[in-house]
């Protein structure tokens, strides 16, 4: 019964955000007048983190990981080593469910759970998030809102489907690219890793600078 009224609780108050505008919808690009792009991995941390790294900093450029808590446990190790090289850290869930399909008591343990255990191993809980399958409704919003957590989605580039060939990884990540783009990729992705030399030769011949989401979002016009 106590459940059910909290339920119902809910709702009407995500009924009267809703009604005054006042959650913010998952940002696509970030308006700016910087040269610079936001390359984003989903999925980790995983070995194949680290070799994204290296490339990155060669041209001392920086990015921002999508963790999920599942990964997090399997490979401590990496997240740590992502927070200290500089990259930024972003919340991807605990799980990676689809939280539309999700109540909103099991929405807001998948984005605090992670939040916690990203704490528990560098000191900083992420300032963003990503929902996996770019899954969102009115509730995940609105618990994304309470916990000042902006949405972000970006620039697909299919790379989690075997299908897509590095040729295309390349063309979708360079091909047309704005100031502000928000670059979505999977650090586990074999062909992602074979594309980014590519992909950073071809960011760096358009002169764009590449940093991380919050960069981005702290230079919005």
């Amino acid at each position: 019964m106590v459940r059910w009224c909290l339920l119902i609780l809910f709702k009407m108050v995500l009924a009267a955000t809703v009604v005054d505008g006042a959650v913010a919808s998952p940002v696509d690009r970030v308006p700016t007048a910087l040269r610079a792009v936001a390359l984003t991995f989903d999925d980790g941390p995983d070995p194949q983190s680290l070799r994204i790294m290296d490339l990155l900093e060669n041209i001392n450029g920086r990015a921002t990981f999508f963790v999920t808590g599942k990964s997090i446990e399997k490979h401590p190790d990496v997240l740590r080593a992502i927070f200290a090289r500089g990259h930024e850290i972003g919340n991807h869930t605990l799980s990676h469910p689809r939280l539309s399909q999700l109540s909103p008591e099991s929405i807001e343990h998948e984005i605090l759970g992670t939040q916690q255990l990203v704490k528990d191993l560098t000191g900083q809980v992420p300032v963003i998030f990503r929902a996996p399958f770019l899954s969102y409704n009115d509730s995940v919003l609105f618990i994304l809102q309470r916990a000042q957590l902006p949405a972000i989605n970006g620039t697909l580039t299919r790379d989690w489907d075997p299908s897509t060939s590095v040729e295309e990884i390349i063309a979708k990540s360079t091909g047309n690219i704005q100031p502000g783009a928000i670059i979505v990729l999977h650090s586990w992705s074999a062909n992602t890793l074979a594309a980014l030399p590519e992909i950073l030769r071809l960011l760096q011949e358009q002169d764009f600078r590449l940093v991380t989401v919050s960069e981005l979002l702290a230079s919005q016009e």
